[in-house]
């Protein structure tokens, strides 16, 4: 019995490094890396089809014309917004009696330029980030992935974020990349429950792209549902920078 006892505290000895070097490789670090750049100067009044707001961006300040987040990047997979209004609006809309237009973007004051070449899908949401040149004290505090993609005062970390938009089974995805309809300062819509605010196009929460509406086979005002997504599981498809597919979006109509 003596030896029995002897012999199981011997294996247990050496057993017991064993098992601990096994679990220290079963937890290999873990590690997330995010890049980011982004692109804005000048100071000047904007125009956008519903409302007028200043950039607030010093010329001082350069920056590049995207944000891109490698595929580490992920955040949690956030509800959709149902039932939304939409209504189209373009870069480059002309101004009319009623409406100043949309020849800049709430983060590019060459944006009728910069179009030519960015993504065709893309949306306008009732908040911005940046007023006076720099990020309003809030946004830490209310925008989901701020600190992953914070790079410095008065820089948006909201332009070029990806939404998803929905109508019946179709899904479509797109990039932030204007501030409205009407409103410039809803976060509690934008990031949490409300409905948008009472505006005269039938309480309109989003704007969406010709791109975006003729691929949801969406009117220039329609219903919609839509949500943030994170860069990761954005699919493949004609919204995706490289894998443009052959889609005809009317750029300069409604």
């Amino acid at each position: 019995m003596r030896h029995e006892i002897i012999l199981f505290a011997a294996l247990s000895f050496v057993s017991h490094p064993v098992l601990g070097q096994g679990k220290r490789q079963a937890l290999p670090a873990h590690r997330e890396v995010v890049q980011v750049s982004a692109d804005d100067s000048g100071t000047k009044p904007i125009s956008h089809p519903t409302f007028t707001v200043f950039v607030g961006v010093p010329k001082t300040m350069h920056f590049q014309s995207s944000l891109t987040l490698n595929s580490a990047y992920s955040a949690p997979i956030e509800p959709w917004k149902l039932g939304i209004t939409s209504t189209a609006f373009w870069a480059g809309e002309p101004p009319t009696a009623d409406d100043p237009g949309n020849l800049s973007s709430a983060w590019d004051v060459d944006w009728i330029e910069t179009a030519k070449k960015q993504n065709p899908f893309y949306v306008a949401l009732p908040y911005n980030d940046v007023v006076d040149g720099h990020t309003k004290p809030e946004a830490k505090n209310i925008i989901p992935w701020f600190r992953q993609v914070y790079v410095r005062d008065g820089q948006s970390v909201l332009k070029n974020h990806w939404v998803a938009i929905r109508k019946g089974v179709k899904v479509c995805y797109a990039q932030w990349e204007d501030v409205g309809p009407f409103q410039i300062d809803h976060w509690q819509y934008v990031f949490g429950n409300e409905r948008p605010r009472p505006n005269k196009n039938r309480d309109a929460g989003i704007d969406v792209s010709p791109a975006v509406r003729d691929y949801l086979g969406m009117s220039g005002i329609d219903s919609c549902d839509w949500r943030f997504a994170s860069d990761r599981e954005v699919p493949p498809g004609p919204w995706k920078p490289g894998e443009q597919q052959v889609f005809s979006a009317r750029l300069v109509q409604k």
